[in-house]
């Protein structure tokens, strides 16, 4: 077996051994945990692992505005995670911990949707129309410890 000490590689390692620790321990799924407590011991971690290290992403968490938020109403403008890229909001996401209402949890899903489609509409503006096809946006939606990817795409 290899040991790699790879940044990237190790980035992804201490995540998921503080992650076994916290379910071994029983505190990763106790269904107590808040939305914070699941943004900093869990999730941060997991964000930090994937995208730290790319010297060409920059990562805004909770209540982040988004680039776009000048033309968003109040309630759209900030979000719990941003991974922006070449001053472009590619991936955002929102989370609510696994004791939150059914209600929260879709009105945080809409919210993904709309600023999905946003951004989309945005980007779409800054690049050559050969190109539209390619453009996507992405977020990500966490409830408690299950996350689900949603993306939008231009179709013509």
């Amino acid at each position: 077996m290899r040991h790699s000490t790879d940044a990237a590689d190790l980035s992804l390692r201490y995540p998921l051994y503080q992650w076994l620790q916290l379910y071994y321990t029983g505190k990763l799924d106790d269904g107590k945990r808040l939305e914070d407590w699941l943004r900093i011991h869990v999730l941060g971690k997991m964000y930090d692992g994937i995208f730290l290290y790319n010297k060409d992403n920059q990562i805004v968490r909770s209540e982040g505005k988004l680039q776009l938020h000048r033309n968003l109403s109040r309630e759209y403008s900030r979000v719990d995670f941003i991974l922006r890229s070449d001053k472009r909001d590619i991936l955002i996401g929102e989370e609510k911990p696994a004791s939150a209402s059914h209600n929260s949890v879709m009105l945080d899903r809409q919210k993904c949707q709309k600023l999905r489609e946003t951004c989309l509409q945005a980007n779409a503006q800054e690049i050559p129309e050969e190109f539209h096809a390619h453009v996507e946006t992405l977020s990500v939606k966490w409830h408690g410890l299950e996350g689900t990817v949603h993306g939008s795409r231009l179709v013509y």
